[in-house]
């Protein structure tokens, strides 16, 4: 597993090295993808597990919001101790079930709108 090939998304550098095999290791046990959830860190929080949103309190490395997820508990948890339930947040989004035909679209959204991961590019989320 060790030799998986990880994207080099922007920041992953900053890690350490037994966060990225952690991270790979997790995410193949979960069927998942570990190049999209790294790259849903890095957009998300530039793989600093304290990363806080101003705006809308969201935290850690894929932003978990306040109403679900315990924020006030992870802000002080490292990014290691965070890759557990972020596997177990993008697991439970379904995102196994897709397969290899899951989409950066799909592990973006399976944060941002849960409720659309796996839904075709086309589909409309919203109208004005």
């Amino acid at each position: 597993m060790s030799s998986y090939p990880l994207l080099a998304v922007p920041y992953i550098e900053a890690t350490s090295p037994s966060f990225r095999a952690e991270l790979v290791r997790r995410a193949l046990e979960a069927d998942l993808n570990p190049s999209l959830i790294a790259a849903v860190m890095s957009f998300e929080s530039q793989f600093n597990p304290k990363a806080v949103n101003r705006y809308w309190g969201a935290t850690g490395l894929i932003q978990w919001m306040p109403d679900n997820f315990p924020v006030s508990e992870l802000a002080s948890l490292s990014a290691e101790k965070q890759l557990p339930y972020a596997i177990a947040w993008f697991k439970g989004k379904n995102l196994a079930r897709l397969g290899a035909s899951a989409t950066p679209t799909d592990y973006y959204l399976s944060v941002f709108l849960p409720a659309f991961a796996g839904y075709s590019p086309s589909t409309v989320l919203g109208q004005k």
